[in-house]
This record gives C-alpha cells, structure tokens and sequence, in this order.
C-alpha cells in the first residue's frame, strides 16, 4: 500500500508543478539525507479576494497515511486558526478530509486546499470543532470580527514583506517598534516624495498609518505629521481621501503601496468635491487655473504649518533614520522663484558620486552649470502631427516585412512584437535600480573616450531629482556581457523581423557594437544622427510602470526622421544655435524643429515624427537621420543590425571605417553564406542602388572628411592582397566626429 501511496503523491506533486492555482504553495518536506518526504507537505493558501483573509498567507501541515488515497490526508494549521471549522490544535474540519462524508480517492491536493480556503470566509456551522470561535460567530459578528485581530497582524506581516520586496522609488512605509523592540504591525510611519514637476517637487512628507483591529475589513487612518496646507487633509492633518472612506471606494483587497501612491496624487490634484480644509479650498477654488499666485499661496502656507507644528521635528529623525541626504535648489517658475524646495537622494553618497560623473562627462559644464537654462521648468516640445505608419508586427512575415518597409526603407512602429516580453513586468526602475543597485553602468564618455559609470542606485536618484537641462542618459551595450547584469537578455528576445543579423557570423568580439540598454528621464535623449556603418536598428519602448487600480503612469518617446538625402547642413544645429550643449536633444529641439515645422521646409524632405509608447517597437532604416527625446522617465533596449537588405549599403562603409573587421567578416561570410558575395562585390562597384550622392556623404556612419580619408587610404574589399589598414583608435576618432551617434561607436566596459 505504501507504494502506491508514494507513486500517487508523486503524480500529484508532478501535477502541482505543472499547474497549480496562484499564490498557493504545496511541496513534500525533505528528509535529513536530502531525499523527499511525499508523506509530509508543507503548503500555505492565500487568504481569498475581498475577505477579511486577503493578504494573508496561511500555513497548513498535510500528513498522508500508507494507505492513502483510500484514506485522506490529515490538514493543520500552524500555527492554529480562530475560526469555527479549525480545533484548537489546528487541525481543519472540512468534509472533504472525511473519510465517512464527502471524501473520494479522485481528489487532489489542489482540489483540497482551495477547499479549505473556501471554508475560512464561509464557515460551516454545521459541523463546529472550535467551541469559542463557533458561539461568538452565531452569536455576535461584529465581537468575531473583533478576534480577527491575529487575522489583521498576518495581512499586515504580508504587507511588509511586500513592501520590503517592491515599492515605489522614494517612498518609505515601516511598521514602529515597540519600547520592548517588537514590531507594532498596527502603527507605521510612512513618507511620500512629492511628484515631479508640481509645487510638491522634492519634499518628502511623513504620514502616520494607524490601522485597526478588524483590517482590511475597515481602511487605516492616514494623517500627515505635521499637517499639511491642502484642501483634502484636515488641519488635525488627517487625510480626506475616498480609498479611505470605508462607504465609498474602500476595499479590503487595497494595499499599502496603493493607497500611498493615490495620496501622492491627491497631493497636486485636489479634489473640490470633498473639502477637509476650509481655508486651503477656498483659495484652490478662487485660483482654480493652478497659475503662480496659486503656487505662491500655497508653498508660503505650508511654510508657516510646518513652522506652527512642533511634530515637524519627527520628519527630521525620519529622514535621520534612513540616512537620506538632502541638498537644497531653488524652483524656478516662469521668470522668479516661488519657494526654497528640497531634493531627496535615497543614498547617502548620491550626491557625490553624481557629481563626479557630471564633471567626467560633461567638463566645458564644470563652470556653466548644468540647470543654468531652466530648461526644466522651461522646455516643452510643442504638439505634432503623428504620420508615421503603425503596423501590427505579429501578422507580418518577414518577407512582407522586408518587402513592404525594410527594402524601400520606411520607417515604422511595429505592434506587439513584444508582448511576451517579460521585461514589461521587471523592468521598472523601481526594480532596475533595486537588483542592480551596486551594478556600474555607462551614462557617458571622458573627454579622452573612457566611459563614465554610476552604480543603478545612484542614478535612480538622480533620475528622480534631477533639473538639469539636459541629464545623463544611461546608453550601455555591455550589460550582455558582465556576468551581473547579463540576465537582463533573459527578460527580451529578438523579433523575428530582425533575428537575422549578418554581423552574428563575425566573432562576438569583433563585431561593432550593436545592443543597448537605454534608461533615462524627460529631456535626455540622442541628437540628430545616422546608425553607423549604413545599419538599420530597431529600439523597443518597455512600459516600465505598474499598474493599479485607479490610475498608471508610463513612459514615452519623441521621435523625428528625416530621409537620408537630406544634406546635414540642413538637419544640423547652425553653429551659433549649438550653445552649451552641441550635440544634446534639447538644442535640435529648441533650434533646428523649428525650421522642420515651417512652411519653408523643403519639400522634397519629407519629415516623419512620432510618439512612441510602451510596447512599441520603432523600425529605422539604414541612413534615416533620427532625432529622439524622452517625455518622461523611459528604458528601452535597441539594436542595430544588418540584413541581406541592407548589405549593399552597409559593407562598402565596414571597408572604409573597420578594415580589419570587414576582411574577418568577408571570410566568415564567404564559408556560412557564400550566396552573399556577390551582393557584396556589386556594392563596392559604385553608388549603391537607392542612395544619392548625398546620401553617400552626408548620411554615412562617419563624416565628410573620414569618407575623404577613406579614399585616400585606398580601402577596398579585404579580401583582396595589398588593402591598407587602419588603427581602430584612428577610425573611431573620425566616426566620433561625424553624424553618427557618438554613444554607439564605442563598446561600453564589459
């Protein structure tokens, strides 16, 4: 018996591994030799949705007889349960675990523990085993609900540890410890960091979460200490908020994180129709268009609370507590400043470090300043006609593809090539700056070439903070290769419009850069350029946001393409426009967009821009000038490519710029694909098919002077005997000065 005993639990642990309801746990404990106990699970069931259970996890000890399944399972909580169906010892009541009731050899574990977690929000007073917990149920509800308290204490435990696991950048909610140094799960101290761009930018604003005993079944008490200015937080300091009104959109099934997040909110969006503050909503509804006189009112009486409250001293040891370090800015708005504002960095060494990539960086800005423009408060792309083409990516086959926009070389975005992404849940910044915190990745370049690093954790900060006119802009395409940030590949695939890259024949390390990781916030992005070495490339936007219930922010992209026949002294900066800041997004932005927009435009350029969103997959072909900024906090992944289209434009220029990459990539071509050869002679003929003299000079992966300096070097196929050659160092420092962009000519550290 025992043997079919131990092959049926075999089965059923096979089955549970294969499929099995979310959020539940079930596996057989080990023995003290490492082999299997199948007679001994340890599981636990989460509480259900919109109980007074929801949010905890509840654990049950199953024991199986030799016998089984003639007989059923013994199930135990532990620790025990409050609840009529659950004896004192913890073991469950249910007639599913009766062998002279509704037990049947076909059930499964699965089928049992959503049983038992049916059972605990629907008690069966039919069958009591907990004499206390069955008479205060039949008799008084409300004193059961009461007895929940352990119940509250576990959905809070559940809470914290959520927390601890993900929360939003900047925000702080821990449980207060007791004199004996127990946690106090019913009493947190939480913080909250005023949003980007509103009067709220910078603070961080401490709030006390008082929860009751019968939690989740009635909201938290949230109040701001010390109070705060504001039409929906009364003077006591508690706040006005219908998620926590327990008649109108309260439910148990909302969490901490939630209800953080929509207080931030209602911080820069009152809401009129639920006054708390007498004073502060009459002046929100007198200036109502939310313009300067507002803002000043606002910011000088929140002064004076915060200079009224003596408790305004426990936002310092908060602040003490978890070692944040602040420095101090002045917000500007329109021509003069409304109010001192603090920056918050989670770090205590954030400031520093950043600075000092800051003057690695961008050194000529050591004296300038890099917020000197007020280009924060002042910068805005002015709204566009969107005319690009948007095509569904899962119906088209790559021959469609190829013939249809890759072989005419129209630009696109491409629907749903990556909904199976996994990046769109991993990659927020919350969670990128939390399991790469200590990880170094490349947002610049020395001025003798050498990449500019900032370990994730700082840049977080800096994303969340910074004014600058023109940020740093993570651009890394060595994370595939460092061993701890490499698992970053495992989180996307390829499309397969673009798996077949003629460069993946070259040894890895030979082949010029072509993937990238791209992270950065509002204004920072890549001036007006062309890929290198006549490559197309496609850039996905991930959402990198999380969504709840009442709202959900997301990230998006600006883009500009111009045709390649375009000559650059028309889609460049004039040299008196460039500024402190030459080759940045924010110069073509504020300087050349301006002429694109006018009626004076040449025709015969057609300019296409677009927004793109999360999800969306941006094709550019070979020779497309393209000019991108971010709207707000965006990360993304690129990659450039060469296809069997776009061979005839891109060997002629890996001959004249990589000599000696193109003589190793003719022979690896020449074994796998030699059917490629004769595109690739063809080229080196004359003009390639579809480009324009101009196009030959103006939009290559390098500038009119390296195309000269090539022709004098006499580089023609490698494979031919005498071919000159040239150091990399010497053909990078032409690619480097030229229209290609800078950061994708140079291999960031591995």
């Amino acid at each position: 018996m025992a043997g079919i005993a131990a092959g049926r639990l075999a089965e059923e642990r096979k089955a549970w591994r294969k499929d099995h309801p979310f959020g539940f746990i079930a596996k057989p404990v080990k023995n003290p030799d490492g082999t299997l106990n199948l007679f001994n699970w340890e599981c636990a069931i989460p509480g259900k949705k919109d109980t007074i259970w929801e949010g905890g996890l509840y654990k049950i000890r199953m024991l199986f007889k030799d016998d089984f399944p003639s007989t059923p399972p013994k199930c135990k909580f532990e620790p025990p349960l409050f609840h009529p169906n659950v004896y004192p010892s913890g073991t469950v009541c249910l007639s599913l675990l009766d062998e002279n009731k509704d037990w049947k050899p076909s059930i499964t574990i699965k089928q049992l523990l959503i049983g038992i977690q049916d059972l605990l929000n629907n008690p069966n007073p039919d069958d009591p085993a907990q004499a206390e917990a069955y008479q205060i149920f039949c008799q008084n509800r409300a004193e059961y609900e009461k007895r929940m308290a352990g119940i509250a204490a576990g959905r809070l435990a559940e809470e914290r540890k959520a927390w601890r696991k993900d929360h939003p950048f900047g925000f702080i909610a821990k449980p207060v410890k007791n004199p004996d140094g127990t946690l106090n799960l019913f009493n947190w101290e939480c913080a909250i960091p005023g949003k980007k761009d509103t009067i709220w930018e910078g603070g961080l604003y401490k709030i006390r979460m008082l929860f009751k005993d019968d939690f989740p079944s009635t909201p938290p008490k949230c109040k701001f200490e010390p109070p705060l200015f504001h039409p929906n937080v009364y003077p006591s300091g508690t706040v006005c908020l219908s998620l926590l009104d327990e008649n109108k959109d309260w439910k148990p099934s909302i969490t901490i994180k939630q209800l953080l997040i929509g207080i931030q909110d209602l911080l820069n969006n009152p809401n009129p129709d639920d006054p708390a503050q007498a004073e502060a909503y009459q002046i929100f509804c007198q200036n109502s268009d939310g313009g300067l006189s507002t803002r000043s009112v606002f910011v000088e009486k929140q002064q004076s609370f915060q200079q009224k409250s003596s408790r305004s001293k426990c936002l310092d040891r908060l602040l003490n507590q978890y070692g944040l370090y602040l420095i101090t800015f002045q917000c500007c708005c329109n021509v003069r400043s409304v109010a001192q504002m603090t920056v918050v960095y989670g770090h205590r060494r954030s400031s520093r470090r950043i600075e000092e990539a800051k003057r690695k960086a961008r050194p000529e800005l050591n004296n300038f300043g890099w917020d000197t423009l007020g280009l924060a408060e002042k910068f805005a792309i002015p709204d566009f006609q969107d005319n690009i083409l948007r095509v569904d990516g899962k119906k088209l086959s790559l021959e469609e593809f190829r013939e249809k926009y890759e072989r005419p070389r129209i630009p696109c975005i491409l629907k749903g090539l990556t909904d199976e992404w996994q990046a769109h849940e991993k990659w927020t910044v919350s969670r990128i700056s939390r399991k790469y915190r200590n990880q170094r990745f490349k947002c610049g370049e020395d001025d003798d070439g050498y990449s500019v690093k900032l370990k994730m954790k700082y840049y977080a900060d800096y994303m969340a903070n910074t004014r600058d006119d023109s940020p740093l802009y993570i651009f890394d395409s060595g994370f595939g290769d460092r061993h701890k940030t490499n698992k970053l590949l495992a989180d996307f695939s390829v499309p397969h419009l673009f798996k077949d890259d003629l460069f993946s024949y070259a040894d890895y390390k030979k082949r010029p850069p072509h993937r990238w990781f791209v992270m950065g916030p509002a204004r920072s992005g890549t001036s007006i350029h062309v890929d290198p070495l006549g490559t197309s490339a496609w850039n996905a936007l991930i959402v990198g946001h999380k969504r709840y219930h009442f709202f959900h922010l997301c990230g998006h992209k600006r883009w500009v393409l111009i045709p390649p026949d375009a000559p650059r002294t028309l889609v460049k900066p004039y040299q008196s426009e460039k500024g402190k800041h030459p080759d940045e997004a924010v110069t073509w932005f504020s300087t050349v967009y301006k002429r694109v927009r006018a009626s004076t435009w040449p025709k015969e350029y057609p300019v296409i821009e677009a927004r793109q969103g999360p999800g969306d997959t941006m094709f550019v072909p070979s020779g497309w000038w393209h000019v991108v900024i971010n709207e707000d906090d965006t990360i993304a992944v690129t990659q450039n490519f060469c296809s069997t289209v776009n061979l005839a434009q891109v060997w002629p220029k890996t001959v004249r710029g990589r000599p000696k990459l193109s003589k190793h990539w003719f022979k690896r071509l020449n074994k796998e694909r030699p059917e490629l050869i004769p595109i690739m002679e063809q080229s080196m003929q004359g003009p390639i098919e579809g480009e324009s003299s101009s196009d030959s000079s103006s939009s290559s992966s390098s500038s009119d002077d390296d195309t000269s300096s090539d022709e004098d070097n006499g580089a023609v196929n490698p494979s031919l005997p005498g071919t000159r050659k040239r150091r990399y160092d010497e053909v990078s420092a032409h690619v480097g000065e030229g229209d290609s962009c800078a950061s994708k000519m140079r291999c960031s550290p591995r």
